[in-house]
Formats: C-alpha cells, sequence, structure tokens
C-alpha cells in the first residue's frame, strides 16, 4: 500500500481496513518522531513488511478476503482510501453433462477462481444463437439431434484464459477415433503422392538437362576434326598415298 510522497519526520500515519466481512478492522499505527517500530494489529503481525520512512507497507500471502477498502490517515485527519480488487486465478475448468429435460443435453462448465465471462463452442465455431444458456452461462442446453460434436468451454478472466474441451458421443454418433484416423491417413496420402511428383519431375529436369549437355558437345567433335584430327576415311586414304609414294621411289632406285 502506498505512503505519502515524501518522508515523514513527524506525525503519526494509522491503516485501517473494511469489507463486507470485516466492517472495521486496525492494520498498523506508526510515529514518525519515535524510535519504536510501528504496532501492527496481530491478525496481519506476520504478512506486514512495513517501511518506516514513508509509511507504506507491503501484504504477503494476499488472500480473496484482503478484499475491500484501506484507509490511510494521516495525523488523524487527513483521508485516503484505496479500494483493492483481489483475482483468484481460474483453474479447475471442466465441462461435463447433467441431467437434461425432455429431448435436450445439459453440458455444464464448472471452474475455480474469478472468471469474469464465459464463451462456448461447438466444433471450433459459437453455437447457435437459438440455444440456451443458464446459470450465468455455464450451463449449456444443447438439442439430442445436434449433441454429437466438440464442445469447447472458454473461461476469461481480467488477466488470463482457461478452458476445456469435452467430446459428446453415444451409439448414434460417428467414432471421433475413426474420424481422425481417415483424416491422417488422407494427408498422410496427399503427401506421398506429391513426393512422387516432385521426384518425377526432378528426373525428367535431369535426363533434359543431360541431353541437351550432349548435344552441345557434338559441334565440339565436329570442329577438332577440321582443325587437325583425321577421321577414319581421312587416315585410310593418307595410308594408301604413302604406300604407293613408297612404290614408287622403290623403283627408282
Amino acid at each position: 500500500m502506498p505512503g505519502l510522497e515524501q518522508d515523514q519526520h513527524d506525525g503519526v500515519i494509522e491503516w485501517e481496513f473494511s469489507s463486507v466481512e470485516k466492517p472495521l478492522a486496525y492494520i498498523a499505527t506508526y510515529y514518525f518522531d519515535s524510535h519504536i517500530g510501528p504496532d501492527v494489529f496481530s491478525a496481519y503481525n506476520k504478512r506486514i513488511s512495513f517501511f518506516e520512512s514513508n509509511g507504506s507497507f507491503v501484504l504477503h500471502q494476499l488472500q480473496k478476503s484482503d478484499e475491500g477498502i484501506y484507509y490511510r490517515k494521516i495525523n488523524l485527519t487527513k483521508k485516503w482510501i484505496i479500494d483493492l480488487k483481489v483475482y483468484e486465478p481460474v483453474s479447475n475448468v471442466l465441462v461435463y453433462p447433467v441431467p437434461g429435460e425432455n429431448s435436450s443435453i445439459l453440458l455444464h462448465c464448472n471452474f475455480s477462481g474469478d472468471g469474469d465471462f464465459i464463451y462456448w463452442s461447438r466444433d471450433g465455431k459459437s453455437v447457435p444463437d437459438g440455444w440456451k444458456l443458464m446459470n450465468r452461462n455455464q450451463t449449456l442446453q444443447v438439442p439430442s439431434t445436434e449433441a454429437c460434436s466438440l464442445f469447447r468451454c472458454e473461461i476469461f478472466s481480467a488477466y488470463e484464459k482457461k478452458s476445456n474441451d469435452f467430446i459428446y458421443k453415444n451409439e448414434h454418433c460417428k467414432d471421433w477415433t475413426s474420424i481422425k484416423i481417415a483424416a491422417i491417413s488422407s494427408v498422410a496420402g496427399l503427401i506421398i503422392i506429391i513426393i512422387i511428383i516432385i521426384i518425377i519431375l526432378l528426373v525428367i529436369y535431369f535426363c533434359c538437362k543431360r541431353r541437351k549437355s550432349s548435344h552441345n558437345k557434338l559441334p565440339e567433335v565436329q570442329k577438332l576434326r577440321s582443325d587437325g584430327n583425321p577421321s577414319p576415311q581421312e587416315r585410310s586414304q593418307c595410308l594408301l598415298v604413302s604406300a604407293q609414294a613408297a612404290g614408287s621411289h622403290s623403283e627408282k632406285v
């Protein structure tokens, strides 16, 4: 709780508390010019860290019962009022069916803590407008013909959101496990088909690239032959001319 804006050297500060359960309770009294510590009420003695410089204090182990009005008085005249709200974290959210009337099914959302708002959804969408909500939206009335679904109850507070899912099924509902397995199998099959298509495209690409590379090398071979490497036919003609020349030379000798 905040104390004075500046350090105080004289006077007295008093802290009091009131709520619905406690009309008025003393917390602490402190004289700034004394060398004695603050006089803390026994109920707060082990839960308060008091700061003598400005008369402020920290309340530990906060409880729901600490919610209420805190009064700070200076020299018995000046009074400041602080309204403290204590929020309990939302926990233990649980959805379960309860006996319904006629052909309807009731789903109840139970939780602990301070929830400000309750939101129901069915299969990821808001429940239809015609469905009835009761007990401050904690209970949802569902037509039996539309009950085979995944329901979710979400609890919103000032600082967090908690939820719980409930799958309603009976002998007339489809098996959710089979549906999930079928969906997973379909996705896996689609992935395998995509992989096969990618492999085929890669094979076609590399084959085309290799064929194009072979066509590019053919003119180079022809060029090498024209630049000095005789073909087999040219080589045979050269050998024949050489043989004739050798024969004529031997006759002259």
